[in-house]
């Protein structure tokens, strides 16, 4: 995991830089999008655009993905997110996708969390476990955040067998 906000220019993996400077992921230009999933001419990666209200860990899923790596980004609003150092052990890879690339862990415990405020962003990597859209220490927040999918094949080829 990665964890900068846009306002920075101190990383240095090429790829993720070129994916957030892509002018359809302004804060100014996804703070005026309506909520969906969108796709940028001639990327390979795609992004979804969503709003919610955080809730307490405990009723949030970690997740993983296989193929996409994921861009957390806030738009408006704060939020926690939980995540794991461990990678999925094998009952929890074989686990079925609930959506294309996206599978839900119910009982993993997370170890570490980091709060994410407008422009801050945090990169997951494939098996990376992580739950999204956790309340903070002041309660629960209205959110409106992007997710950008980035197949990994761009970086590497899976680690994880289907």
């Amino acid at each position: 995991m990665i964890t900068f906000n846009i306002s920075q220019n101190c990383h240095s993996v090429d790829l993720i830089t070129r994916i957030l400077k892509h002018p359809c992921l302004s804060l100014d230009v996804l703070s005026n999008k309506a909520t969906g999933k969108y796709t940028a001419e001639g990327e390979d990666w795609f992004y979804i655009i969503s709003e919610g209200v955080t809730a307490e860990s405990i009723n949030n899923q970690a997740e993983f993905h296989k193929e996409y790596g994921d861009i957390q980004m806030v738009i408006q609003g704060i939020e926690m997110i939980e995540f794991s150092n461990l990678r999925p052990d094998r009952e929890e890879i074989n686990t079925q996708a609930t959506a294309p690339d996206l599978f839900f862990i119910p009982a993993h415990q997370t170890q570490s969390k980091v709060i994410l405020n407008e422009g801050d962003y945090a990169v997951f990597y494939p098996s990376e476990i992580h739950k999204p859209m956790c309340n903070t220490a002041d309660g629960s927040h209205h959110v409106k955040k992007v997710v950008v999918k980035f197949p990994c094949k761009l970086f590497f080829e899976p680690t994880l067998s289907l």
